[in-house]
């Protein structure tokens, strides 16, 4: 496809350095609006440009917020993996500790939203070793719902 060659490969580029800037808006427009001609499908009957959330599913394409979600997730889980966090002893707590913090700043960081990503997606998803099998279960996740916000997914 088309779609994966020229738009995704540039959208994916350095996606967590860049996606939660402003800009990250227009570009996630810009995504559906490929969608939207791909499809051709460009107005629905009230004259608003068509709504691409079943788009998505469908091509099995990944929303812009969805790729973010995916490359930070997936970094946070190569650092866990290193981490002193992990360890073969039952103790109580399931969730992985996110970092304390004072800034806003901190909580567009990368890790930081990999962590708190990683808190919520299921157990027997998150205990994967192989962060490539991980990669793949997860964006299995992302694929089937069109994730337009990452306060989405966590609320989902």
């Amino acid at each position: 496809m088309v779609y994966f060659a020229y738009f995704h490969s540039l959208l994916n580029y350095g996606i967590t350095c860049w996606a939660g800037v402003s800009a990250a808006e227009k570009i996630f427009r810009t995504q559906k609006r490929a969608l939207r001609i791909m499809n051709n499908t460009y107005f629905d009957k009230d004259g608003r440009p068509a709504s691409c959330r079943s788009f998505f599913p469908e091509l099995e394409i990944l929303t812009l917020p969805s790729m973010f979600m995916l490359e930070c997730a997936t970094l946070a889980k190569k650092d866990r993996r290193t981490s002193s966090y992990d360890h073969n002893y039952n103790t109580r707590r399931e969730q992985i500790p996110v970092a304390a913090h004072r800034t806003k700043l901190f909580e567009q960081m990368d890790l930081y939203i990999g962590s708190k990503l990683l808190n919520h997606v299921p157990e027997e998803i998150r205990n994967i070793e192989n962060p490539t099998k991980f990669k793949h279960e997860f964006k299995k996740i992302l694929t089937k719902k069109a994730y337009y916000t990452i306060d989405e997914f966590l609320v989902d």
